[in-house]
């Protein structure tokens, strides 16, 4: 099944010259990945702080999303020219695509009136889903990226709760109906990744 990961080359192209000019002031991917990861964790910490008094303090979700996703594309242009693909910069990727997805998600736990459960539910199938992904790898040499619910467009989905929420569109009940959703694609994400990797239907 398709994902809005499969658009990335078309908006890396936009991205060229950006990251042509940070290689040569010798900005590493690396970095870029930490810039990444704390930006989420400010962001994050500060959503968490304030999401019991504002609802408009949500609106912050998809600023640091799609900044995330802006220096992840920008991170694997790099490493593309540079042609150095190191162990180590696949790693902290990886580990820290979860991280930013743990600390930008769990603020909802402390809206009133939106399931903790379904948050929490929805983590998990976040780092489930990414685990799936990175599994591929050993099976088939091959990261899966598979939909309908990838981290791209699982960055889409929570910033269009983020937004209906934030500007009161959408109440909290609306909000655990559309987190329901989520963590079902999310689910099916997941066995496609399997099915995708194993080569089998389970």
């Amino acid at each position: 099944m398709r994902s809005l990961h499969d658009l990335k080359p078309y908006f890396q192209k936009y991205l060229m010259p950006v990251a042509s000019r940070l290689i040569d002031h010798d900005v590493s991917p690396v970095q870029l990945m930490a810039i990444a990861c704390g930006l989420s964790l400010i962001i994050g910490i500060v959503m968490a702080a304030l999401a019991p008094l504002s609802a408009g303090i949500f609106l912050l979700l998809p600023l640091a999303l799609g900044a995330r996703l802006l220096l992840n594309a920008i991170d694997e242009i790099i490493i593309k020219k540079i042609k150095k693909k190191s162990k180590y910069a696949f790693y902290l990727s990886e580990m820290t695509d979860v991280f930013s997805d743990i600390v930008l998600y769990l603020p909802f736990l402390y809206v009133p009136g939106i399931s903790q459960v379904l948050v929490v539910f929805n983590v998990f199938a976040a780092i489930f889903t990414e685990f799936a992904g990175v599994l591929g790898v050993g099976v088939t040499q091959t990261r899966r990226t598979h939909g309908p619910m990838g981290k791209v467009d699982r960055a889409v989905a929570f910033s269009f709760v983020a937004i209906v929420y934030g500007f009161g569109v959408l109440d909290a009940g609306a909000v655990n109906f559309l987190l329901t959703i989520i963590f079902l694609a999310q689910a099916l994400t997941i066995y496609n990744r399997v099915i995708a990797a194993v080569g089998v239907k389970i």
